[in-house]
């Protein structure tokens, strides 16, 4: 599987419903405001990404993706930290 590189893109306030992010890399990316309604997150780079105020971000869409401490998340949900 070929994996989309979007560190450092600016996506606040994106529609990404439905979007096929698995393995991509999305470190220092901007997500804050995106719907992330039923994006698929598995194996994606989120280290030091602003999540903080995604919408529909659910727990079970982070639970197979990584992060780092730097990552900004909503209160209440938790990401594993990346291997270096």
């Amino acid at each position: 599987m070929i994996s989309v590189d979007l560190s450092r893109a600016k996506l606040r306030s994106a529609n990404l419903t439905g979007a096929d992010l698995r393995s991509a890399n999305l470190s220092d990316a901007d997500l804050g405001g995106a719907d992330l309604s039923d994006a698929n997150l598995r194996g994606a780079n989120l280290a030091s990404t602003d999540l903080s105020d995604a919408e529909n971000l659910k727990q079970e869409q982070l639970d197979n993706a990584c992060g780092n401490t730097t990552t900004k998340l909503l209160n209440g949900l938790s990401l594993k930290q990346c291997k270096e």
